[in-house]
């Protein structure tokens, strides 16, 4: 909730049992709501929210819930966490603070895993969710997708080989950060197995230069995953106003 006495939350009606001045429901070491909009998961219509009096509570390193919810819902909580938590506190924050939207929602087993617009300067991401993929590849999908989410806040997001390039690295520093290994790597197919994975390695390693950057990109354009037409779509570089959230967060791995 707004941390000024002098103005009420925006939301203040769905939290009827705290005062419409009241900081983070009178909690604030757990409850982390510094604006008073929200993080959003959809599950069979039903909606959880990063800090909703119902259900989730986003509290990071936490257990991230304060009442039962779906355990899909539990695992696209615990790679929000993981993206927070190892990979870079303030690019989540950021998305919390902002006065948009970023709705993650469960979809189909078999289904893709994408991250588009909203039409209002947020994003919506539909994680591929079900009993067929783990606890780790549902949490890489979300880690994945919350750069995505992360590109349009800051307005580049977009179907650019550059930002997928960015998400599958952004994968790679929160696995290495967890684990101090390449636990969950997901990394598209390539003619030489290996090969986008040691880019990611590489610029993991070396603080993200822009001609380590270059390389991945040309990797992932040249890749079997990209000329199976599952990306033909993507325009194949760097639209004029991006810029790599990498190094703006200072991301990296140990």
């Amino acid at each position: 909730m707004r941390p000024s006495p002098l103005i009420t939350d925006p939301k203040a009606g769905s939290y009827p049992g705290f005062s419409p001045y009241a900081n983070r429901g009178c909690n604030p070491t757990r409850n982390l709501d510094p604006s008073g909009e929200e993080i959003v998961i959809t599950h069979m219509s039903k909606t959880y929210k990063l800090w909703d009096n119902e259900g989730v509570l986003f509290t990071p390193g936490g257990d991230g819930v304060s009442d039962p919810v779906p355990e899909e819902v539990n695992r696209i909580i615990t790679g929000i966490q993981d993206a927070y938590t190892y990979g870079s506190a303030e690019m989540v924050g950021n998305m919390i603070n902002s006065d948009r939207t970023f709705t993650y929602q469960v979809g189909a087993a078999d289904g893709g895993t994408f991250t588009v617009p909203d039409g209002k300067g947020g994003s919506i991401s539909t994680i591929a969710q079900g009993g067929k993929l783990s606890r780790e590849t549902v949490i890489a999908a979300v880690v994945h997708e919350t750069m995505h989410h992360a590109q349009f806040l800051h307005d580049q997001g977009g179907r650019f080989v550059a930002n997928e390039v960015e998400a599958y690295t952004f994968q790679y520093v929160v696995s290495c950060n967890m684990y101090n290994n390449e636990v969950f790597t997901g990394y598209p197919r390539t003619s030489t197995p290996d090969e986008f994975g040691n880019v990611q390695v590489n610029l993991g390693l070396d603080g993200y230069s822009f001609s380590k950057f270059i390389d991945g990109v040309n990797t992932f354009k040249n890749s079997g995953y990209n000329n199976s037409g599952k990306y033909d779509s993507y325009k194949s570089y760097f639209p004029l106003s991006w810029k790599p959230l990498l190094k703006l967060y200072n991301i990296k791995s140990r």
